[in-house]
């Protein structure tokens, strides 16, 4: 299934210091048949501000096996960021012939400028379907990813036609580096992104937010936006959260974000916490709920950058995480939150306690928070970034009428 053309804006795109640039037309292969993913989510905001800038722009994904809400759906795609969506058959993990076949006449017809794999089995398919193909345009990978690489995985990685790496975090780029043995010049680390107009503590109101959930006003109320995958470590949470209410007896916690709570209610009964611990589910309104929020926690193991924690900082909410993984990139310790080391949940406790003891340096906190996500994790900042990457692979060079940004 093939969506509407993408829109062109203008005939050129603008450039940082008044110069124009030929449009570009850009090809992304997404993994996953919807939104609700932390890569997808930033490809939707992504996307959204390439389409202003005047580009045009294709994304490919799988499509759904069953209905999605509309919340979910990649039609989000067209209807919010004005690009085109294309349907493909499922993206396996051993790559299927009527998958790369509908892929590679994607790619035949679009004459596009690049082509960017979203994940590791975007990539996987996208270097298998354009193979042998001649003028083929460069291939790019962002990778968010926290794993260490082995010999076979980052075959791809080094091969010469992926042109481009996109590393989340300096994190992700020294593991690629360490493990799979890439070029160290062939990885660019751009930072994810905030929506700084959703996420904005001056727009958004938390007010009804307690009240909804039977949390008395006033209540100090630590929240953690993550789902209930595994590795996300909620385990941790609840014990952390037992901790605390032994020094702040009258603390709550919330909970936002999809996956089945069970084995978390089950623990916290077990530790006697169970009634101070509220499970929300997935939401859409997370801006609203962070702002009702005193501080929020991360307690993934070692994950590469954390969306959550970029919303947190642009709401002006502080936030305490373990120090694995590109925590210590997100997070400035004492400036805009604390760290605590994996996987201690008692001195995880302690710094949220300090922070809910202390108003003022939450206070404090919250303002460098907002201000460092501004300067830090600007969604201009990252198209910034993407379109002079696509700019120095263009066969027409980097700018038309300017030097290069």
């Amino acid at each position: 299934m093939v969506g509407k053309e993408p829109a062109v804006g203008g005939g050129e795109s603008r450039t940082a210091d008044g110069g124009t640039r030929p449009p570009l037309r850009l090809l992304y292969l997404n993994q996953h048949a919807q939104l609700g993913s932390g890569s997808t989510n930033q490809l939707l905001l992504l996307v959204g501000e390439l389409v202003r800038r005047g580009h045009a722009v294709t994304v490919a994904a799988p499509a759904p096996r069953e209905p999605v809400p509309p919340s979910l759906d990649l039609a989000r795609f067209e209807q919010e960021a004005g690009a085109r969506l294309v349907r493909l058959p499922p993206l396996a993990k051993r790559p299927r012939l009527d998958t790369l076949r509908a892929l590679r006449r994607l790619v035949n017809e679009g004459e596009y400028d690049a082509l960017h794999a979203i994940r590791g089995r975007s990539l996987d398919h996208l270097y298998l379907a354009t193979v042998g193909l001649r003028d083929c345009p460069p291939l790019l990978h962002t990778h968010g990813m926290q794993y260490p690489l082995d010999i076979f995985n980052s075959i791809k990685f080094r091969s010469r036609r992926v042109r481009r790496i996109i590393a989340i975090t300096e994190f992700v780029k020294e593991m690629m580096v360490r493990t799979g043995r890439i070029d160290p010049r062939k990885i660019e680390v751009v930072y994810q992104s905030a929506d700084l107009e959703r996420f904005d503590p001056d727009r958004v109101d938390g007010t009804g937010v307690r009240e909804e959930f039977g949390i008395p006003a006033g209540a100090p109320l630590v929240g953690i936006v993550a789902n209930l995958a595994a590795y996300k470590r909620y385990d941790l949470f609840v014990e952390m959260a037992a901790a605390v209410l032994h020094q702040v007896p009258e603390a709550w916690f919330l909970s936002v974000g999809s996956g089945d709570p069970a084995p978390y209610i089950e623990q916290a009964r077990g530790l006697g916490v169970a009634d101070r611990i509220v499970f929300a589910g997935y939401r859409a309104d997370v801006p609203r709920l962070i702002a009702a929020m005193d501080l929020t926690v991360n307690t993934s193991w070692n994950e590469a950058l954390g969306t959550s924690r970029i919303e947190s900082l642009a709401m002006g909410v502080p936030t305490v995480s373990f120090d694995g993984g590109g925590s210590p990139e997100v997070v400035r310790e004492g400036v805009t939150g604390l760290l605590a080391p994996f996987p201690d949940a008692r001195t995880l406790a302690a710094r949220v306690t300090t922070l809910l003891r202390d108003p003022e340096l939450r206070s404090s906190m919250g303002k460098a928070a907002r201000e460092d996500a501004v300067r830090r994790f600007s969604l201009a900042a990252k198209a910034d970034a993407y379109e002079r990457i696509y700019y120095e692979l263009h066969p027409c060079g980097t700018t038309v009428g300017s030097s290069a940004t």
